[in-house]
């Protein structure tokens, strides 16, 4: 039987005081302070011989751009020779880590990601080569995450945690991929945290010191903490942070001794075109301009200020798309992991939302791939917006996640609107992807 070898890695590239801005909110007016916890990236290397070799990096951020996904997984492929294809960079989506381009007005600061690019890269190196033979069991803990809802008053919501456990030949746990559906925005601070992903990182270095927890984000991006504006962020975050903890360490102990035996390393990747709303007319964009630049002149507050320019380059963005003839569409780059019958990951470029999610899981099950074992993962190699769910219902309501309004997700990103056929564009390419790897 084919048998798999795996190490795991992590290091801090928590920015220094006042070095870069924050992502995740777009009315800070200062760069961040000191750090209230550190800002981690793990990393997995598996491989069943080195032509298949695998790279898995969480980081302690939003997300990441484009350029800034090209200068980290370049990076990392000049240090190991691992090709971008075979590198998923993942993002927890905290929003009080360092500016990376996520939101584009939040302005990252390039001096401080090519020093952390450096230190990525050889933590990367440094877990390759040095994989050890072990095996891989996949559990959905029975402690599900109770400090959350669904911030749009939908029926859907994924409490689930999966917990995958690394086991070397000794039986010594050696790391563990993580996936839950949360939305870190406890915190709203100028103190650089990995929010409760971060705390749940603490805990877990008391009782598995030395065990790095690659957390992999899910469909969290219609969930939000439970009264948020009511509670103390400082306990909230420590609740929720030990609830994830918790939570893992349930799946830890239920673990019932039937790991994965038979192993095959397969993946596939696409920069595939996926289709948004189409534009207004020129004139309509000048008009919307013209409003937005009034709300400027009348408003004497600051952040108020701070959240009308990105609108206004947003509408000018599309203008100017419209008037060059451009389509209205994202390259979104797809990715599949397989690494066993019924073990499979999904690395999607969005803001997932529990339907979407939902949608794609239960597609992987008519397949037969194991709940326990299928890790569909937002917030991959990019961040190009909220994916808007095609369903009528939810799409003909608009709000925050659909776009048309001021403040829409998509305008700050700075990318056009979703459009009906941007959610079945998506969940299509990546089927194609998974069919690729059988």
């Amino acid at each position: 039987m084919a048998k798999i070898k795996c190490s795991f890695s992590q290091c801090d590239i928590t920015p220094r005081p006042n070095e870069t801005m924050q992502d995740g909110y777009g009315s800070r007016l200062e760069p961040g302070k000191e750090a209230r916890t550190k800002i981690f990236v793990k990393i997995c290397s598996m491989c069943t011989s080195d032509s298949d070799r695998f790279l898995i990096l969480s980081a302690d951020v939003c997300g990441f751009d484009h350029r800034l996904s090209e200068i980290i997984k370049d990076t990392v492929r000049y240090m190991t020779g691992v090709p971008q294809e075979r590198i998923a960079l993942c993002a927890t989506h905290t929003h009080t880590g360092p500016a990376c381009g996520v939101l584009e007005s939040c302005g990252k600061n390039l001096i401080y990601w090519y020093r952390a690019a450096e230190i990525i890269a050889r933590a990367a190196a440094g877990a390759v080569g040095k994989e050890e033979e072990g095996t891989f069991e996949f559990r959905i803990s029975s402690l599900p995450l109770k400090t959350i809802y669904n911030r749009c008053g939908r029926d859907y919501l994924d409490r689930r945690v999966k917990v995958g456990v690394f086991k070397n030949g000794e039986g010594a746990i050696k790391g563990l991929l993580v996936s839950a559906s949360s939305h870190p925005t406890v915190l709203g601070d100028y103190l650089y945290s990995g929010d409760y992903p971060g705390v749940m990182t603490v805990n877990m270095s008391v009782d598995y010191p030395g065990v790095p927890v690659v957390f992999l984000q899910g469909r969290g991006a219609d969930t939000n903490p439970y009264l948020r504006e009511k509670l103390p962020a400082d306990y909230l975050v420590n609740k929720l942070g030990t609830e994830l903890s918790d939570s893992i360490k349930a799946g830890i102990n239920e673990l019932e001794g039937k790991p994965v035996e038979n192993y095959g390393i397969k993946s596939s990747y696409e920069m595939k075109e996926i289709p948004r709303k189409g534009f207004f007319t020129e004139e309509e964009y000048e008009q919307k301009i013209a409003a937005e630049y009034d709300k400027l002149f009348k408003t004497e507050a600051p952040v108020s200020k701070r959240c009308v320019f990105p609108e206004i380059e947003w509408l000018k963005m599309c203008r100017d798309m419209q008037r060059d003839g451009k389509a209205a569409a994202v390259k979104a780059p797809l990715q599949v992991l397989k690494i066993a019958d019924g073990v499979i990951f999904t690395f999607i470029p969005f803001e997932l939302l529990c339907i979407t999610g939902n949608t794609i899981e239960d597609k992987l099950v008519e397949m037969g791939y194991k709940r326990e074992s299928i890790f569909v993962v937002g917030y991959a190699n990019e961040v190009l917006s909220y994916l808007a769910p095609a369903k009528d219902e939810i799409f003909d309501k608009g709000g925050y996640d659909i776009g048309g309004a001021f403040g829409a997700a998509s305008h700050w990103y700075n990318v056009p609107d979703c459009s009906k056929a941007t959610e079945p564009a998506v969940i299509d390419g990546i089927m194609k992807l998974v069919n690729d790897v059988k």
